[in-house]
This record gives structure tokens, C-alpha cells and sequence, in this order.
């Protein structure tokens, strides 16, 4: 268990810095070609179903229509003729990733399962993956899936050393454990349990190895004289309570935080409810939307949704995370502005007359806040529901999106994970730097008490191996 420590405490430092490697999705937005009038001509409309987000964008040169079809899946459509298209090829794959990097691919290989990069279950839908080797100086790697014939992981040899020394080994991101998500819970909580059993019970032993004169008061805080066995007690004090609540919070992250712990509310969320998507307009055809856009240059994707119950146009340009949204009104485009008036009546609908309280927020805090993979606008409206679990919504006026939620269980869960894990706290807010500072200060501490571990281990094995061989020469007869 003390290699397993040592190994956490230096993976968590790498991991401060620099995380698991993720294909960026504004990168490849980038590269999307703009639309322009010609696109448009006699386009016909994507109407498949009536229901859901439909995308329209330019795939290599043609247009296309992208739905969701699960967690990660699409279903893609040829934007002229309305046929689902069918497995991307590899010359499409080689075209995609140059496009998407700049640099020829010098080999590509065909993958038919997960592997170390991309480790997580829920990207089964999209296998076989194209994995393309790049001419550039970093040694990048590029995966492209063969079913939505997009860039959906991208690595560099920084990026893949720095995960195996950090990510993968703290995070436990083995293909052969993540894919299978059950698997992985069982593995953290089993770890985790051990490790509980070993801080606790050396948190006790180090209590009774207080210095204690004949009276039996204690008059210093360890008896050992020797550095190793003296700064794994001292070092181990402190550290072990870290340990403790690292290990638990670890177990948190996999498993989650049982009901009796904090009760969640069972079917859809609010967020959920409030985002739903209703029929989308079947009159806005796309050469309409087209003629209607009041900003036309710089076009890259237009998407037919629904907010507040309202039919809405989303125009792409060159924030991929916040489009422009229209409100389709008869024959007009409304840029999409919700007042605080229409975001309580469309509560009160779609809540079923709960209580609510309504605010405007300017400032980020420590449940809506900057995060590198979702995009937090300001200003919201905060939106409380009186639901018995204290349910907050933060609501963006300019596209009519629930865009953050959480409630009593996600408050005891963060604070359970990320704050016990990570430190994110109130206080940290706006002092990043030291709530890194501290982490790496922690981990160095853990460092020192997981590698004497490991030491005093070795010496104990070895006078065991010394003293067996011993008896044995003793006991052998002449």
C-alpha cells in the first residue's frame, strides 16, 4: 500500500498540471467551412423526426445534417438527398485529421477496441477508430471515428508521457479497467477501502508512539530516533489525516454519494425538464433561415432547437460554445433575449407552480463558475426551487438554457469529491495558485511517508528473510 500511496502522491502532482489529453472541439469548429448562399439553394429540410437538435454543417466540401444519437453517437445524413451516410473511410479519416492539424498523415492504423487514449465504455458506438500518425515535430496522434467521421481524440508524446505519469496511474485509466465503468467503481472502492484500513490504523499506532515519560505524559511526538522511522511518524500525523480524506473522496468520485448520505430526487432533473426539446419548426426551412439571418458572413453551422418552449435558429460563427440564438416569431428572427418575467412564468409552466425565488448573477461562485469543458456565461439568473432539495437553476437570458444545476446531493457530492480531493473550496475561488501550492506541498508530504513506508517495509522483509535463513542453518543437521 505504500507504493500504491507513493505512486498517487507523485501522479497527483503531475496532475496538477497537466491533465488527460482531450480532442479540443473548438479546434476542429475552427476548421468548418463557411456556409454561404449557393449552400442554400432548394436545401431540403432535415424532418426525419420532429424531435431533438438537428445540425446543419459542411463535412469536406458537402453538407450535412448531424442529430444525436446517444452520449457521444450521431446519426449524419447527406444534407441534398436525406440518406444516412455509412462507415467514413480511411481516405476521408487522412483528410479530416490534416485538416483538422495542418501536417500530412504518414501512417494510419485501424482500431477495432478501446485503448489507453481513449479508455472510457461510452465511446464503444463510435469503434472502429482510424488512428493517424502525424508528420509534425510534436508526434501527434489523431483519432478519427469511422461512424461520425470526426476528430474525437488528439495526442501529443508531452501529452502521452505526462498522462502515463500522471492521469492514467492516479486515475486508474487502464483500458482494460475503464471501459468496463462497473469494473473501475469496484476497483477505486476496493483500493480505497484498504487504504482507509491502513491510514486509520496507522494514525492510531502513530498516536501510541507518542514520546511519554514514566508517569506516562506524553513529552514529545515520537520516540524514534532513526530518520526514517522518525519523519514516517512525525511527517505521518499530519499527512494521514490528507490520506484519510483523499482516499474518501477518491471512493466518492467512482461510487457516488449514497442516498442516505444526501437524498437525490428520482426521475428527470430540473435542468433536464427545463431544457427539453419540443418539435422543431418544420417552416424554417434552411434557405429561409438563410435569408433571415440578419449577420450571414462567417457562418460555420446553424442548429434548429427549442428553448423555453420556444422554436429556436442557432448560429455558429466564431464561438462554438455560444452561439447567437434567434427566436423563431412567424416570419421573423428575434434575437433571443429571456426577461426575468419570461423565465418565471416558463418555471412556474414547467414546474408545476413550485415556489420559486429568482435573482440576476454577475459574479461566478463555487457551483457556477469557469470550467474548461463547459461554457458558464454571465450574466444568468439564478433560479431556487422550493422542491425539498433545494434545487438551483442558472439560467442564460441569451439562449434560454438552464446551462448549470445543482441542488442539496450535488452540493454534499462536491464537497465530498472535489472539495476533499481537490481542495475547491469557497476560499480557493479566486487564489487558484494557492490552492495548487498547497495540493503540491501536501503531496510532497505524502511522498515522504509513502517512500519510508516503502523503506521500512524493504528492511522488515529483508530481517525476515535474514533471520528465516538463519534458523534454517541452525536447525540443519551436521
Amino acid at each position: 500500500m505504500s507504493l500504491l500511496f507513493l505512486m498517487w502522491c507523485i501522479s497527483g502532482i503531475v496532475l496538477v498540471f497537466k491533465g488527460f489529453p482531450h480532442a479540443s472541439v473548438g479546434d476542429r469548429f475552427q476548421k468548418l467551412e463557411y456556409l454561404n448562399e449557393n449552400d442554400f439553394a432548394n436545401l431540403p429540410f432535415f424532418d426525419e423526426t420532429n424531435s431533438g437538435e438537428v445540425e446543419l454543417e459542411k463535412y469536406q466540401g458537402n453538407l450535412v445534417y448531424r442529430k444525436e444519437d446517444g452520449r457521444k453517437a450521431q446519426k449524419i445524413y447527406n444534407a441534398h438527398t436525406l440518406k444516412t451516410l455509412g462507415i467514413f473511410t480511411k481516405a476521408q479519416a487522412i483528410k479530416e485529421a490534416e485538416q483538422y492539424l495542418d501536417a500530412k498523415v504518414i501512417r494510419v492504423d485501424s482500431l477495432s477496441s478501446i485503448d489507453s487514449w481513449i479508455p472510457w465504455g461510452y465511446y464503444k458506438p463510435l469503434l472502429p477508430f482510424y488512428k493517424c500518425y502525424m508528420s509534425d515535430t510534436e508526434h501527434l496522434a489523431i483519432y478519427v471515428s469511422s461512424k461520425i467521421g470526426t476528430v474525437i481524440q488528439h495526442t501529443t508524446r508531452y501529452e502521452r508521457w505526462m498522462a502515463r505519469l500522471g492521469a492514467i496511474p492516479h486515475l486508474m485509466y487502464f483500458p482494460q479497467i475503464k471501459q468496463h465503468e462497473e469494473r473501475w467503481e469496484n476497483t477505486i472502492l476496493v483500493l480505497g477501502i484498504i487504504g482507509l484500513f491502513v491510514t486509520v490504523s496507522g494514525l492510531v499506532v502513530a498516536f501510541f508512539r507518542f514520546k511519554r515519560d514514566m508517569a506516562g505524559k506524553i513529552t514529545g511526538i515520537t520516540v524514534y530516533k532513526k530518520w526514517s522511522y522518525k519523519w514516517h511518524h512525525i511527517l505521518g500525523l499530519f499527512i494521514g489525516l490528507f490520506f484519510f480524506t483523499f482516499l474518501l473522496s477518491g471512493i466518492f468520485y467512482a461510487t457516488g454519494v449514497a442516498s442516505w448520505i444526501s437524498a437525490k430526487p428520482k426521475g428527470k432533473s430540473p435542468q433536464t425538464t427545463w431544457n427539453q426539446r419540443l418539435e422543431t419548426d418544420s417552416s424554417m426551412h434552411p434557405e429561409r433561415v438563410w435569408n433571415l439571418l440578419p449577420e450571414k458572413k462567417g457562418l460555420r453551422k446553424i442548429a434548429w432547437s427549442t428553448a423555453m418552449s420556444f422554436p429556436t435558429i442557432e448560429a455558429y460563427y466564431d464561438n462554438y460554445r455560444a452561439p447567437v440564438t434567434f427566436k423563431v416569431n412567424g416570419d421573423t428572427l428575434l434575437l433571443f433575449n429571456a426577461t426575468e418575467k419570461e423565465i418565471e412564468e416558463y418555471a412556474q409552466k414547467v414546474f408545476r407552480n413550485k415556489p420559486i425565488e429568482i435573482s440576476q448573477q454577475s459574479d461566478y461562485d463555487i457551483h457556477y463558475k469557469v470550467n474548461g469543458m463547459y461554457f458558464h456565461p454571465l450574466p444568468v439568473y439564478k433560479l431556487k426551487l422550493d422542491d425539498g432539495f433545494s434545487s438551483v437553476l442558472y439560467i442564460d437570458p441569451a439562449s434560454g438554457k438552464a446551462v448549470e444545476y445543482y441542488n442539496a446531493n450535488k452540493k454534499t457530492e462536491r464537497l465530498l469529491t472535489r472539495g476533499l480531493h481537490k481542495l475547491d473550496f469557497d476560499v480557493f475561488l479566486n487564489s487558484n495558485g494557492l490552492r495548487m501550492t498547497i495540493l503540491i506541498i501536501l503531496c510532497i508530504g505524502g511522498i515522504i511517508v509513502s517512500f519510508t513506508g516503502v523503506l521500512l517495509s524493504f528492511k522488515w522483509c529483508r530481517r525476515v528473510f535474514k533471520s528465516g535463513n538463519i534458523r534454517n542453518k541452525q536447525n540443519k543437521p551436521e
